[in-house]
């Protein structure tokens, strides 16, 4: 059975969440600040604000988006009225892995929320294979890809691959990054990330200039290709 948390914002009620209650979806809603560690796994996070016109609503998501990303919940699906380009892209910086309008039907949004759940579920069940893809040795600092030889990693460099493998294929963008580099704000960080990318790939890639492990999502940052 598959559970997902649910902030209806002032709309207690829409299509798409009834298209989800037909499929039989367990959904907890997340409106009120209660006891988390009452409620079974959450497989996702949806923000549902498709009914009431958004405007006046892009701080309240952008706050909701911040909040549920620091949970580290693996999808985050909004729903809305209407967006301009400008607010998609914010809404997808700041943690959204997908916005719905008003040009989506309901039963389009559930069939691709359930591939995209199945699609975890699958990259979930094979953790071993990653892990024997790839393999990192705190103690030298050192990375093996698909049982070749160790190679050398700074201390830079060790942090980045380790925590980009620690998103299990989930991107990680150049703030995300830098901040997990440097603890702090620096100057030019997209730069330092992606300079400190750059060395990592000419020690693992076979052609730097088309990446097999890490890859650049464009304009967000990074992530781990295994």
């Amino acid at each position: 059975m598959v559970n997902i948390g649910l902030y209806p914002l002032e709309n207690p009620s829409s299509s798409y969440i009834d298209v989800l209650k037909e499929k039989g979806y367990n959904l907890f809603s997340l409106e009120q600040e209660s006891d988390r560690s009452n409620y079974p796994v959450l497989e996702a996070i949806i923000i549902d604000c498709a009914v009431k016109p958004n405007g006046e609503r892009v701080g309240q998501i952008c706050e909701l988006l911040l909040k549920e990303k620091s949970n580290t919940y693996p999808l985050i699906f909004l729903l809305v009225t209407d967006s301009t380009p400008i607010e998609r892209f914010i809404y997808l910086e700041l943690g959204a892995t997908i916005v719905f309008d008003q040009h989506t039907p309901p039963n389009e949004f559930q069939l691709i929320l359930s591939n995209m759940l199945q699609t975890k579920t699958k990259e979930a069940s094979v953790p071993k294979m990653i892990e024997e893809r790839l393999k990192l040795n705190s103690d030298n600092l050192s990375i093996c890809i698909e049982n070749e030889q160790e190679i050398s990693l700074t201390p830079l460099e060790y942090k980045l691959v380790s925590y980009l493998k620690g998103k299990c294929g989930q991107r990680a963008t150049y703030e995300e990054l830098y901040k997990v580099l440097w603890n702090g704000h620096v100057a030019n960080k997209q730069y330092r990330v992606a300079n400190i990318v750059f060395h990592i790939r000419k020690k693992i890639e076979k052609n730097v200039s088309e990446p097999q492990y890490l890859k650049t999502i464009r304009t967000i940052g990074y992530v781990l290709c295994l």
